[in-house]
């Protein structure tokens, strides 16, 4: 008859390598767990240096355009020409508008490649000061006049933000039709003392929440309170938008989907400086000098400054 200490025995050497290997199974687990966490921490550094790239090079390309602007329903001839075009539009602005815009004022200008007839003429001046007095004097006419105009006039703007004014526009339009005071700069909207702009990560146009001084100011952008709760906003038809609100505003309800896009810029271009600073904590030259630009060495190499 077997003991209950042969038995023991017996369970402790069959259940031995099982309970090894299963603290081993354990330990490969925690370190692989620990490693998916360290990826996805620099997987979101990267996707918010990424934003933080893209919204830099859509600010730039804006800027390269701030002295275009789109003559829309302008008559358009058979075998017109660029200086056609040009003319086209001199005309239209002493005609209608009765500005006088000198040749001489003018880079180029040529119809768009569109699917619209007659095609748009996108004209480059010489100056902003041109484009900005064409545009504005253009809105002094658009509002004096009743209806929609025969011609209109629009600024010239990067795919990226087109896209995001195309957003926000319902809701500029709601805005208006309720006659309340609605202005759109670039890629934001103001409507009294609230600020939209378009989150292209989720696809839905949020509301920050922003102080007086950043209202007046340049209208490039704003941000909400860290830890923000999201709510449904009904301005958009066909679309749910979401406004940021001030912790002090409690919500019962968080929607899904809700992005700190507006907080992105600054968090990906400060984790680029941390992790330069990071890497280079060794070198006293090179801490704090992530943003400074690069200069030829000899041998043609690239160095920093």
């Amino acid at each position: 008859m077997v003991t209950l200490a042969e038995m023991e025995s017996l369970l402790d050497k069959k259940l031995g390598p099982i309970v090894s290997k299963l603290d081993s199974i354990k330990a490969d687990y925690e370190a692989l767990r620990t490693q998916q966490d360290e990826l996805s921490e620099k997987v979101q550094v990267l996707t918010d240096e990424l934003r933080w790239t893209k919204a830099k090079l859509e600010d730039q390309e804006n800027r390269g355009r701030r002295n275009n602007l789109v003559f829309h329903g302008l008559p358009e001839q058979q075998g017109e020409t660029w200086n056609t075009s040009e003319q086209i539009v001199l005309e239209h602005c002493s005609n209608e508008l009765g500005i006088t815009v000198e040749g001489a004022e003018v880079e180029r200008a040529h119809r768009l490649n569109t699917k619209h007839h007659p095609r748009p003429i996108i004209i480059k001046f010489t100056s902003f000061k041109t484009k900005d007095r064409i545009i504005k004097r253009y809105r002094e006419v658009r509002a004096a006049t009743e209806g929609e105009p025969e011609h209109r006039i629009s600024e010239d703007y990067a795919p990226g933000t087109r896209q995001a004014r195309s957003k926000l526009w319902p809701t500029m339009k709601q805005a208006l039709d309720n006659q309340e005071r609605a202005i759109m700069k670039v890629d934001t909207l103001y409507i009294g003392d609230r600020v939209y702009k378009y989150d292209p990560v989720s696809d839905k146009v949020v509301m920050t929440v922003t102080t007086e001084e950043e209202q007046t100011g340049d209208g490039t952008g704003a941000g909400g309170d860290e830890g923000a709760s999201a709510r449904a906003l009904p301005a958009t038809p066909g679309k749910r938008a979401f406004s940021l609100l001030s912790p002090s505003q409690p919500d019962t309800q968080e929607p899904d989907g809700a992005s700190g896009w507006t907080q992105a810029v600054a968090d990906g271009r400060r984790q680029q400086q941390h992790n330069w600073n990071t890497r280079y904590s060794h070198v006293p030259h090179k801490r704090g000098a992530f943003y400074r630009p690069f200069q030829r060495a000899k041998g043609g190499q690239r160095t920093r400054r």
